[in-house]
């Protein structure tokens, strides 16, 4: 009796990935990846801000697709004239990055962070910032992997001013002369 080996299935080797700039022709795409990261927004609300960002010169949005057009993530950026740990000022801010799930561990996120870099070199800045929330593990941890390095923690505070009762505040006096 001979034992045959189990040879293992061959794994199909994925198509390559480009990372393409977003154009008006891309919206709809563009708005299904963003509903990824932001499923709260109205799709009215996603074409809105698409269309402010593509007729804004400080600001960028690229999307991976793979070798089949499948879209596979989206990295946004904006110049911003500061950001938290920064030493110079504008700075490009990575304002959204997403990889959809089943693309995820697979070098997306990598691929759109190395296209968010050449687009702040080209643009002549030194240094390329983004966030992500305290709770955030798993983006704190892609973003030390890409490189990023950690400058500071913030806690932000809102205060709802229609909630907020009215206080008999005197108005200031004029100055005097």
């Amino acid at each position: 009796m001979t034992t045959q080996a189990r040879r293992s299935p061959r794994r199909k080797k994925p198509p390559p990935i480009a990372v393409v700039p977003f154009g008006a022709e891309d919206t709809d795409a563009w708005v299904s990846l963003r509903r990824g990261l932001f499923p709260q927004d109205s799709a009215a609300a996603h074409r809105r801000e698409i269309a402010a960002l593509l007729a804004s010169e400080r600001e960028a949005g690229f999307g991976a697709v793979s070798g089949n057009s499948r879209w596979l993530g989206l990295i946004e950026l904006r110049e911003r004239d500061y950001a938290e740990g920064c030493l110079s000022s504008p700075v490009p801010y990575i304002e959204a990055l997403w990889v959809a799930p089943k693309a995820r561990r697979n070098g997306v996120a990598r691929l759109l962070v190395e296209e968010a870099i050449a687009w702040a070199r080209e643009r002549g800045h030194s240094e390329l910032a983004s966030d992500t929330g305290l709770g955030n593990l798993a983006s704190q941890v892609a973003h030390r992997r890409l490189g990023f390095q950690e400058t500071e923690r913030l806690v932000c505070f809102r205060m709802d001013l229609a909630k907020r009762r009215r206080t008999g505040r005197k108005k200031a006096a004029a100055p005097r002369p």
